[in-house]
């Protein structure tokens, strides 16, 4: 089922139908965690308040799939099809579907901590990441 979360350019739509069609498919039954990645962190580029920021997401743990698109100044994250979800960003909760968007708008320079647990037939899974905001 797709719900509409925002309104994107025609592009960003079909990249986030992509990433939702392809991360459908994938099963969390048997997941491993997965080992975090080296210095190949992706990095978005962002014009916020007169400046360009770069935004760094470094992936800490994860034992279940997130990919990630940007659309503006927003990190948009996409994960598995499960039961429950819950988004935090420094311990705030910011969403609680399977698509959580990231306005960067409002984030000062510095690092923040990124978190996602998950719940599909009784077995729980996590994300962890941080969001880096440098200018």
């Amino acid at each position: 089922m797709l719900k509409k979360i925002a309104t994107f350019s025609p592009l960003i739509t079909i990249i986030i139908f992509s990433l939702i069609s392809s991360s459908c498919s994938a099963s969390v039954s048997d997941v491993s965690p997965r080992p975090s990645p080296s210095a190949n962190a992706p990095e978005y580029k962002v014009y916020l308040r007169g400046f360009d920021y770069t935004i760094k997401i470094k992936e800490s743990y994860s034992d279940i799939s997130v990919a990630k698109a940007q659309n503006g100044s927003s990190i948009i994250f996409i994960t598995e099809d499960c039961d429950s979800y819950d988004w935090t960003l420094e311990e705030k909760q910011i969403g609680a579907d399977k698509i959580c968007l990231l306005d960067t708008s409002s984030l000062l320079a510095g690092t923040y901590s990124l978190s996602l647990e998950a719940e599909k037939n009784g077995k729980r899974y996590s994300y962890y990441a941080q969001i880096k905001v440098v200018n």
